[in-house]
Protein backbone atom coordinates (compact mmCIF):
# COMPACT_ATOMS: atom_id res chain seq x y z
CA UNK A 1 0.00 0.00 0.00
CA UNK A 2 1.80 3.17 -0.70
CA UNK A 3 1.25 6.54 1.02
CA UNK A 4 -1.90 7.78 -1.23
CA UNK A 5 -4.02 4.79 -0.37
CA UNK A 6 -2.87 4.90 3.53
CA UNK A 7 -3.89 8.29 3.71
CA UNK A 8 -7.04 7.58 1.92
CA UNK A 9 -7.88 4.74 4.20
CA UNK A 10 -7.14 6.62 7.29
CA UNK A 11 -9.19 9.48 6.37
CA UNK A 12 -12.19 6.89 4.97
CA UNK A 13 -11.99 5.21 8.77
CA UNK A 14 -12.11 8.65 10.32
CA UNK A 15 -14.70 9.88 8.82
CA UNK A 16 -16.72 7.13 9.52
CA UNK A 17 -15.70 6.63 12.86
CA UNK A 18 -16.46 10.60 13.60
CA UNK A 19 -20.10 10.40 11.83
CA UNK A 20 -18.66 13.58 10.12
CA UNK A 21 -19.52 12.87 5.70
CA UNK A 22 -16.68 15.30 3.99
CA UNK A 23 -13.10 15.88 4.92
CA UNK A 24 -9.76 17.15 2.85
CA UNK A 25 -6.18 15.82 2.24
CA UNK A 26 -3.55 18.75 2.07
CA UNK A 27 -0.47 17.57 0.76
CA UNK A 28 2.07 21.31 1.67
CA UNK A 29 4.73 20.00 -1.13
CA UNK A 30 3.28 21.34 -4.35
CA UNK A 31 4.27 24.58 -5.99
CA UNK A 32 0.63 25.88 -5.90
CA UNK A 33 -1.43 24.96 -2.26
CA UNK A 34 -4.94 24.47 -4.34
CA UNK A 35 -3.14 21.24 -6.54
CA UNK A 36 -2.16 19.86 -3.52
CA UNK A 37 -5.74 19.54 -1.85
CA UNK A 38 -7.80 16.11 -2.23
CA UNK A 39 -11.82 16.36 -1.21
CA UNK A 40 -13.39 13.42 0.32
CA UNK A 41 -17.22 12.65 1.16
CA UNK A 42 -19.01 9.47 2.38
Amino acid sequence: MNHHEEHKAQILTYLKLSGIRTGLILNFNVSRLKDGIKPYVL
